[in-house]
């Protein structure tokens, strides 16, 4: 079966309408749907398109991308769909897996390559790029609007409305960002995941070090040693662990340095307090990481 892939590649590091959310079924006034991978994804795409897209997430809340497994349900939810977005890097291959499935063949964007992320961004194989709020807005947005607009051409109008207005929006909130985390008085952490890279380089914070490399896989007693050594003698005082992820590690490093432990989210989802929206995510981590830094 033929797949149509269309890789886009982010060539630089560096939306949200009233009510509009990821939706879990099309609505009947959406001329067609469109899935991502994970909710943050999902909602920048719902307040790109509007009303005339219905827009999904394949990831389950509480779910973690690097260890999901998809079941036949996901086959059936992009079934129907036009457009598959997933971040790539790795992080969501599962995704792909999912699309060869599907008949007809599914247009697929992928966000990320491996290639460019080593190249150009700098960052190793770390795709977590949502989290930055100006790559979402100048890189991120204008590349999921131009692929609406091709979708849906007599919205081009209104894409490109939506698209400024969400833009204006990441804008605000870069700057809520960069006011709050300049007062910080300590710039240090610890991550039990290596999501917070583009965040930290972003805000001018300091990852010290990262206590598991691949998510699901158990790092070994000599690593979780070091990393408390490591704690310790660079003074960190904050240890950020994540819900989709067992706690149990970063409570032992926590209980063993004294540290305090913190729970962020890269994810969110549309039934989580305070999480319901990308941008609502965005400042409930920044209300965390000012509770942990400040």
């Amino acid at each position: 079966m033929r797949k149509l892939l269309v890789t886009v590649f982010l060539l630089a590091v560096g939306l949200l309408i009233p009510g509009c959310h990821p939706l879990p079924q099309r609505e009947q006034t959406a001329s067609i749907t469109v899935v991502s991978t994970i909710f943050p994804v999902s909602d920048i795409l719902c307040n790109l398109a509007g009303d005339t897209v219905a827009v999904s997430s394949l990831l389950p809340p509480g779910a973690s991308p690097h260890t999901f497994e998809p079941s036949i349900d996901q086959v059936k939810s992009i079934s129907s769909a036009r457009l598959l977005v997933c971040v790539g890097a790795g992080l969501d291959s599962w995704s792909l897996k999912l699309a060869d499935a599907t008949e007809p063949p599914i247009l697929i964007i992928e966000l990320a390559s491996l290639a460019n992320l080593e190249t150009n961004l700098e960052l190793g194989t770390d795709p977590h790029f949502w989290l930055d709020p100006l790559i979402v807005r100048d890189t991120i947005c204008p590349l999921l609007a131009k692929e609406l607009t091709n979708l849906l051409p007599e919205k081009k109008d209104e894409i490109q409305s939506n698209l400024n207005c969400y833009q204006g929006e990441l804008t605000a909130l870069d700057q809520e960002i960069r006011s709050v985390t300049t007062a910080f008085r300590q710039r240090k952490f610890i991550s039990l995941h290596a999501a917070w890279k583009y965040f930290a380089r972003r805000y001018d914070l300091e990852e010290v070090e990262v206590v598991t490399g691949s998510p699901g896989q158990e790092p070994s007693a000599g690593w979780v040693t070091e990393i408390i050594d490591t704690v310790i003698n660079n003074n960190v005082g904050a240890i950020f662990a994540e819900p989709q992820l067992s706690l149990r590690l970063a409570e032992r490093i926590a209980e063993e340095t004294g540290a305090k432990l913190f729970v962020l989210d890269p994810l969110g989802g549309p039934q989580l307090p305070g999480r319901g929206s990308y941008l609502d995510l965005m400042r409930y981590n920044l209300n965390i990481f000012k509770a942990a830094l400040n």
